[in-house]
């Protein structure tokens, strides 16, 4: 669990934010000012995701010991409450919101696994795929059930689009412009996926402090999508058996059930019969989820939608007035050639990273290594001029040109993500999907921390 401290000393607000928090995957840690704070770094600065503090009565102490916290612990966000008026403000821009926006605020700045926007549109697809084999098999089976409230199981590997398709059934049902609501069942503890869906009342466990609504209560009307339902709880797959053949339900501490029209679609990369032979998933959810069953096919097996995916992701992702990167033939037959195991989740992360570096050879170089990783194998790609591009060293080239030539593009790779996040490490490392330790050890390797502190002397 993440730890967020919190520097709060006025009673309002210290019944509310627990209020607020609850039932997120956070420990909470209270102190009562500024000096309090830098003392509980000093010592747990490690397990500590995030601060926030009251600019209330101790103003003037609290501001230092923000100012200490920037300058000794860089890359820990700060939320600074601007006390019982029902604002706050991020960080030291002064930027305001409503204090009911607090939540997802926290979960954008601690990286929560919980989704908690209410989502009234499926995300748009490229128009292109609708002539692809899988995209005329899902406008004919979205057409059918469209209409109708049956639950749909979704099944398939971890990154093909299984969240994007149950958007899109919900978007083209009649509960569009209707509520979709999202939960990872892997992402959260059994009680706090309970807590979630279910909702509880104010005193029903140490923290409730207040009644407080579940998932489907919030779904009302709209659709749910349980994302890796193979990993829940076998105890709440019955609570859930109950919503969906009774569309009741009970919310933690409550006395009477509650009455809910939601439609359920379910999403896993799991094999469930396997998991009811097991004893993990009940046989009797399994074959009321079981009436629609969608199986998204892997990239590797939708080859004719790569290029149309890599161009609309590059839309997607393009910001300001910067012209969006050709992909030239050499890139495009490297797009192809590669099997994308982690599907179109890799392969948004890899028009991501063409975004920033606009270096087509990079990004080819990287798939060459990344398939000679797995498979052993040498695949050669070819450029623009059709004179073959292979990293492994040649007659011309040494290996210690190679090894220099490597740790340039590293370093350029990293100064170029530190320029696009205005220097900050951890939001480098997450648009690089990298470990955030493995990024400082590579920026300290590669000297880049020196060369950052010489550019400011």
């Amino acid at each position: 669990m993440q730890k967020i401290l919190i520097v709060e000393n006025e009673p309002q607000l210290l019944e509310y934010l627990p209020a607020v928090l609850q039932s997120s995957s956070y420990l909470l840690e209270f102190v009562e000012d500024g000096t309090q704070a830098l003392d509980y770094l000093s010592q747990e600065a490690d397990e500590v995701a995030l601060v926030m503090i009251d600019m209330g009565p101790n103003g003037k102490q609290d501001q230092d010991a923000v100012r200490e916290i920037h300058e000794n612990y860089a890359d820990l966000p700060v939320i600074l409450l601007s006390g019982p008026s029902g604002q706050f403000a991020t960080g030291l821009s002064g930027r305001k919101q409503e204090l009911p926006q607090l939540r997802h605020e926290v979960d954008i700045l601690v990286g929560a696994p919980v989704e908690h926007e209410m989502v009234e549109r499926a995300e748009p697809v490229p128009s292109s795929l609708a002539g692809s084999a899988w995209g005329r098999k899902v406008e004919l089976i979205l057409s059918q059930i469209g209409d109708s409230d049956i639950p749909v199981l979704v099944q398939g590997e971890t990154g093909v689009g299984k969240e994007v398709l149950a958007r899109q059934i919900h978007d083209q049902s009649l509960r569009r412009g209707k509520t979709f609501l999202k939960l990872n069942c892997a992402a959260l503890p059994s009680e706090l996926v309970e807590s979630e869906l279910f909702g509880f009342e104010r005193g029903a466990f140490t923290g409730a402090y207040k009644s407080n609504p579940g998932r489907f209560e919030m779904a009302h009307g709209g659709t749910i999508l349980l994302d890796e339902i193979g990993d829940m709880d076998f105890r709440l797959q019955a609570k859930l058996l109950h919503v969906l053949q009774d569309h009741e339900f009970t919310r933690i501490g409550a006395r009477h059930s509650s009455r809910v029209d939601v439609r359920v679609v379910a999403a896993t990369h799991c094999n469930l019969e396997r998991a009811i032979a097991e004893k993990r998933f009940r046989e009797d959810l399994y074959y009321r989820l079981n009436v629609i069953t969608l199986v998204v096919p892997p990239l590797r097996e939708r080859a004719s939608e790569v290029l149309a995916l890599a161009q609309f992701l590059l839309k997607k992702h393009a910001t300001g007035n910067n012209p969006i990167p050709e992909i030239g033939s050499a890139l495009e037959r490297a797009l192809l050639e590669y099997d994308w195991p982690g599907n179109i989740r890799e392969l948004e992360n890899v028009m991501r990273k063409y975004l920033l570096l606009r270096n087509s050879l990079q990004i080819i170089e990287e798939l060459h290594t990344k398939a000679q990783r797995r498979v052993g194998g040498m695949p050669v790609f070819k450029d623009n001029a059709a004179e073959p591009i292979s990293i492994a060293p040649d007659s011309h080239r040494s290996l210690k040109q190679v090894d220099e030539a490597r740790k340039k593009a590293e370093a350029d790779t990293i100064l170029r993500a530190l320029e696009a996040t205005s220097w900050n490490r951890k939001k480098s490392a997450v648009l690089l999907n990298t470990d955030y330790k493995a990024f400082l050890y590579k920026m300290k390797k590669l000297g880049i921390g020196e060369r950052i502190a010489m550019t400011a002397s």
